[in-house]
């Protein structure tokens, strides 16, 4: 997210907090920014305001496992860009046997979420 985007982001989520929104431990799995609960019972995200509805303990869980998805991705691909700084220096195998570990992880992130899709647990609402 952009800095301008981080700021619009924090601005409505005070606004949210100010009409009496509770702010929720998931984030949402399209921007990773905190979901909150409006007074009405539905769940919206601050960045783009799409309201998610979070009817089961297994959309909580859907929503949920999305998210840390996506932030494990992010997390992954800061370390990946540490490592290519590395291979770029002329270091050794260690590196490369570090970059093949999380390539792996990645592509085990792939097949969960393909997975999730064949099985319709990874429905966009």
């Amino acid at each position: 997210m952009e800095r301008d985007e981080k700021t619009l982001a924090i601005k409505r989520s005070v606004e949210l907090l100010k009409q009496g929104a509770t702010m929720l431990s998931i984030h949402c799995p399209k921007c990773d920014s905190p979901l909150y609960k409006l007074k009405s019972g539905e769940t919206v995200c601050p960045v783009h305001g799409r309201v998610l509805v979070v009817s089961r303990d297994e959309e909580l869980v859907r929503i949920s496992l999305e998210s840390i998805l996506s932030r494990l991705e992010e997390k992954i691909a800061s370390r990946l860009s540490l490592y290519l700084d590395l291979v770029e220096e002329g270091n050794d195998e260690e590196v490369a046997r570090k970059i093949r570990l999380w390539l792996d992880v990645l592509e085990g992130i792939r097949r969960v979420r393909m997975e999730r899709r064949a099985t319709g647990e990874g429905k966009s609402q």
